[in-house]
């Protein structure tokens, strides 16, 4: 792995576990409201959503809204060595479980085989052209890898930095939003 690349992703997790919890509860409203202020997303019926972790953005208004309005949700679900889109409904306490880094997954173990609108997905940082570091593991790259549909980050503006050498297989995102902004990547 690339030292500036480590550097970067010890930088911004470092910034994003500064925040206070009232602080981190707070903006991860704020950019989900941001996300629904998007038409270009919001119209899209299947989702496949990422349940924030730790000082990750959290997601779990979103999916809740979302099954409000009767659209499909997917979790990523490692299933052997990648992740896989996987269908839940209408309960999380139920229908999900305690998966490998400590995130929730879904129960099942099988990965839906329809098309997802929107992908929303976590990083560590992100930069204004859509550039995403992630943990260094590359399960979102390769998870996303040829698929269609809108890849959106969900990043607190401290995970913004201006840029970073990207890999030839990282994912480039086709919006990044934040608590202050909804950036339009140009791909």
């Amino acid at each position: 792995m690339d030292t500036s690349r480590a550097e970067l992703r010890e930088q911004a997790l470092h910034r994003r576990r500064s925040l206070t919890p009232d602080l981190h509860d707070r903006k991860s409203l704020e950019i989900l409201e941001n996300l629904w202020k998007c038409p270009e997303i919001t119209w899209a019926n299947e989702w496949c959503v990422y349940l924030g972790v730790k000082d990750e953005v959290q997601t779990r208004p979103l999916v809740e809204a979302l099954w409000r309005q009767d659209k499909n949700v997917t979790l990523p679900k490692r299933i052997g060595e990648e992740y896989w889109p996987v269908l839940v409904k209408e309960n999380l306490q139920t229908q999900t479980v305690v998966g490998g880094f400590g995130t929730l997954e879904p129960r099942e173990d099988i990965p839906y085989t329809g098309m997802i609108d929107v992908w929303v997905i976590p990083g560590v940082a992100f930069d204004i052209q859509g550039h995403r570091l992630g943990y260094g593991l590359g399960y979102y790259d390769r998870m996303l890898a040829g698929q269609s549909g809108l890849k959106v980050g969900l990043s607190f503006e401290i995970q913004i930095v201006p840029e970073f050498p990207p890999r030839e297989e990282d994912l480039i995102l086709d919006f990044v939003i934040t608590e202050d902004r909804v950036i339009r990547c140009q791909k």
